[in-house]
């Protein structure tokens, strides 16, 4: 589902957002929007809908939501793979989560690099967080 996910509580009582970022950039740039267009939106842990760009300069983006929806619900699939070297899983993680896969699990196997084995970045804090929230 390709959608601008908006921080959970971002959207006040009246349906109106404020976006900061490179979601701004990404906006402007990539899906090349403007004052006036609308996009599908989804509330982190939320809801999901449509918004209307109200406003958008390189300081924020301003956004009147409707969100309308539940989230189509993840599949009951659990993914299992041999824990794969960081940038590999940021992507596999993304596509995955792209996908609705419900839970994903990685283990490490005899034949992989040492340095991998003790616990990646990508698994540790923020790192894999990324990636998933990249298939969002």
């Amino acid at each position: 589902m390709n959608l601008l996910l908006l921080p959970r509580g971002s959207v006040d009582a009246d349906g109106r957002a404020h976006v900061v970022g490179d979601a701004v950039a990404h906006v402007r740039r990539v899906l090349g929007k403007g004052v006036g267009d609308d996009l599908k939106v989804g509330e982190r842990e939320g809801r999901i809908g449509r918004a209307v760009i109200e406003s958008l300069d390189d300081h924020g983006l301003r956004l009147r939501c409707t969100l309308d929806a539940d989230p189509p619900p993840k599949l009951p699939v659990t993914l299992v793979l041999a824990l794969p070297r960081p940038p590999v899983l940021r992507r596999v993680l993304q596509h995955a989560t792209t996908m609705g896969v419900g839970r994903i699990g990685a283990e490490p196997v005899a034949q992989q690099t040492h340095v991998f084995d003790r616990g990646p970045p990508a698994l540790a804090g923020e790192g894999h967080r990324d990636g998933a929230l990249g298939g969002l």
